[in-house]
């Protein structure tokens, strides 16, 4: 399969236009400049004209569980924003975090990442998601008081 956008930002940071990649068994293995299209007619072809296309994102650090937080805390300043958070952590629960933790998944993935690994405050937490979490999520225990609160 051919890939074909008005400019492809490259992993190596190289920016090309008009070009695109050839696509086998799921893989990247060709990048094709704009002079050197193929002639294979049965080959099927994404035309993303209008369109950058660049490499997953990668996010090395978040806390999915926080957020489900994020319209509830409105308030300026670092340390205010932490007391707002501990506060309201002492009130949610399990499904409460499995619903942040999903939304932030969400979040992600419409953003573009591709892969996360995240400082997960509740690992314990993760074989309970439904559907479980991508593939390409590497999980770790971030240190903690008190785990969540059982609904």
């Amino acid at each position: 399969m051919l890939i074909r956008a008005d400019v492809i930002l490259a992993g190596s940071g190289e920016i090309l236009h008009r070009a695109g990649l050839r696509v086998e068994g799921g893989q990247i293995t060709a990048v094709i400049s704009s002079g050197d299209w193929p002639n294979r007619p049965d080959e099927p072809m994404i035309d993303l004209s209008g369109q950058l296309l660049s490499p997953g994102l990668i996010n090395a650090h978040c806390h999915l569980d926080y957020s489900g937080m994020k319209e509830m805390v409105n308030v300026r300043g670092f340390a205010k924003w932490i007391q707002a958070i501990n506060s309201l952590k002492r009130n949610f629960g399990s499904d409460d975090y499995l619903n942040a933790i999903h939304r932030g998944f969400k979040m992600l993935m419409d953003s573009g990442v591709t892969t996360v690994a995240n400082v997960e405050s509740f690992p314990e937490l993760m074989p309970r998601m439904s559907p479980p979490p991508p593939s390409n999520v590497v999980v770790s225990r971030a240190n903690r008081r008190a785990g969540p609160t059982s609904r």
